[in-house]
């Protein structure tokens, strides 16, 4: 029950109790008494409701107590929330003045609370944006929907230069007054905005370093197929210049022996010489096709071949130069393992796997070949119990002209190159293996395996 309702059931209680007032004294003494009766009940009654809407009241009013207490609280809270928020805020009427801010907003602009309220907001908008503030406030004023944007304001008297904000605003009313008014939210991105423009410059050097670097790796690697080219046209050329007196050489060695019995005192170095040009005319042989490979002058002629016999007519073809270092040289081989090969090619790559174990094994050494299958690929292992290889010239053993001191630095590493060219040309691969200098080495070849003919 409200006042209202309070006042109004007392004015009834006065006029029940009047009347009856009334009716006693105009009434008999029985009568009167009787009425006298009601009218105690009537004021009981009324009594009885009096009390119960004065608790009515006073329930209502500590209600009320409460309510405005927790008014008050949320009121204290959202003051605290707005003056210490960590963005800027700024409150203005439909004219632009400044109703509040808080305490970032003003460390923003450089400029007290006192100072701010009342002024115009424009005046700390940068001269820049001046006209983009201005139509995005009228565009508010006429009840368009809120976006948000990118402003730079200017601190009083300077301080620092213009700073880039993200503005958002938020039209509400005054809870008091009903007044619109708009709560502007101003972050600094000032910094942001510096970051990205420096990041934007540096991409931009980037990219122009990049390019630059670009041209000159072009240019080097255009003067590097010039002189790779030049490279191969020098060694072929070097290759047929050594060739040609080489027949002649041979040919006289072949008479020589021809005509020199084998007991002869010269028989011995006749027999060197003839050997001797045949491991020259080998290499330049090896030479000559490299410069063939690499200038995809080279046609295989397939045929189906037995690998494993053709490795054991390479390791005869390398059996006197074996036989001279006394180094064993054994095939191993459980049947035959068939690939489709350049017969001539494949004979090339064996004999210079098998060659080189020999070479880099010291007396009484062994080379291993095993043959056979791996994974339905077609497989030679050359294991030798030589120099071996140092790790650091591992990655680098099948380069061209690449030796290893640890192997003597003999040759001219030619004949791996040769090999890894060759053996890439069948459609297979070639690598190499070892424990380090002195522990031996192993060559591994696979091709892809055929059927049986």
């Amino acid at each position: 029950m409200n006042e209202a309702g309070l006042a109004e059931a007392v004015r009834a209680a006065r006029e029940r109790v009047a009347a009856l007032r009334a009716r006693a004294a105009a009434a008999p003494d029985a009568e009167a008494r009787a009425l006298l009766g009601e009218g105690l009940e009537e004021l009981a009654t009324a009594y009885e409701e009096l009390s119960a809407a004065q608790e009515e009241l006073r329930a209502q009013a500590e209600a009320r107590a409460a309510a405005e207490l927790a008014v008050a609280v949320e009121r204290d809270r959202y003051r605290d929330l707005f003056e210490f928020a960590p963005n800027g805020y700024v409150v203005i009427d439909a004219g632009g003045t400044v109703v509040g801010a808080n305490r970032a907003a003003c460390g923003l602009l450089n400029v007290s609370h006192r100072h701010l309220a009342g002024k115009p907001l424009t005046g700390y908008v940068w001269a820049g944006d001046r006209a983009a503030f201005h139509d995005q406030l009228a565009a508010l004023l006429r009840g368009e929907a809120a976006y948000e944007s990118v402003l730079r304001v200017l601190p009083r008297d300077g301080a620092g230069g213009p700073r880039t904000v993200a503005v958002s605003v938020v039209p509400f009313r005054d809870p008091d007054s009903r007044r619109p008014l708009l709560r502007w939210q101003f972050r600094d991105v000032t910094a942001e905005r510096q970051a990205a423009e420096e990041a934007r410059r540096l991409n931009v050097e980037l990219d122009a370093r990049v390019r630059d670097r670009t041209a000159r790796l072009e240019q080097l690697l255009a003067e590097l197929e010039g002189a790779d080219r030049r490279k191969d046209e020098f060694l072929a050329t070097l290759a047929h210049e050594l060739r040609n007196p080489l027949a002649p050489i041979r040919n006289a060695a072949r008479v020589l022996q021809l005509r020199t019995p084998a007991d002869h005192d010269l028989r011995p170095t006749v027999d060197l010489i003839d050997r001797q040009a045949g491991l020259l005319a080998r290499l330049v042989e090896d030479l000559l096709d490299l410069t063939r490979v690499s200038r995809g002058k080279v046609r295989l002629r397939p045929e189906r071949v037995d690998l494993a016999a053709a490795c054991r007519t390479a390791a005869d073809a390398v059996g006197p130069a074996a036989d001279a270092g006394a180094v064993a040289v054994a095939v191993e081989a459980a049947g035959p393992v068939w690939v489709d090969a350049d017969p001539t090619r494949l004979h090339q790559v064996l004999v210079n796997l098998i060659g080189n174990a020999v070479k880099y094994t010291g007396p009484e050494g062994r080379a291993t070949v095993r043959v056979g299958r791996e994974a339905g690929r077609a497989e030679v292992r050359v294991r030798d119990t030589g120099s071996g290889i140092a790790a650091e010239v591992l990655p680098h053993v099948f380069d061209l002209f690449v030796q290893g001191e640890d192997r003597g630095g003999s040759g001219l590493g030619i004949g791996l190159a040769l090999v890894k060219r060759l053996v890439e040309l069948h459609g297979g691969a070639v690598s190499a293996a070892s424990d380090g200098p002195g522990r031996g080495s192993e060559f591994v070849v696979h091709l892809p395996a055929a059927g049986q003919p």
